[in-house]
């Protein structure tokens, strides 16, 4: 009897961590269907997931300088408190943020790979909070200048 109470404490928490992810991209959506709805380009599909508290989410993300990059970010709750940054292929931070969700502006300087990083610091859950991101991008506009006769 023990263990059947022990699955259905696991089974629980996968249901309440899947509800917090599926809640997130519901959130995310709202904002992808428009953005889309008016032309704008969203790079693959969104991403999502789960966290905890303390926990660090590291995605590589592919970016091309050639581009500029917004990255749309949405958790699960308006009451969870999350740092998010972008590292470039360097290592330096480009950009951050915080909150419960946030756009994040990307003009790389190189193509490479860069790290979309998130910190969880509060939960509205105590010991999770669920995320979704989407990525978009649009060329980006020359910056030469015409040659001087």
């Amino acid at each position: 009897m023990h263990s059947n109470m022990v699955l259905l404490l696991v089974l629980a928490a996968a249901a309440l961590s899947s509800g917090m992810e599926e809640t997130a991209l519901d959130r995310l959506q709202l904002t992808t269907d428009r953005l889309i709805a008016v032309g704008e380009d969203m790079v693959g599909e969104p991403i999502s997931g789960t966290m905890g508290p303390g926990d660090t989410v590291d995605v590589a993300v592919a970016l091309d300088s050639a581009y500029s990059y917004h990255i749309y970010i949405w958790t699960n709750s308006m009451f969870n408190l999350v740092d998010f940054w972008v590292r470039d292929p360097s290592g330096e931070v480009t950009e951050m943020a915080e909150g419960d969700r946030t756009t994040l502006s990307l003009y790389p300087d190189t193509t490479g790979e860069y790290r979309l990083m998130m910190t969880l610091h509060q939960a509205e859950e105590a010991d999770s909070a669920g995320y979704a991101a989407a990525l978009f991008h649009r060329p980006r506009m020359s910056t030469a200048t015409p040659e001087a006769d």
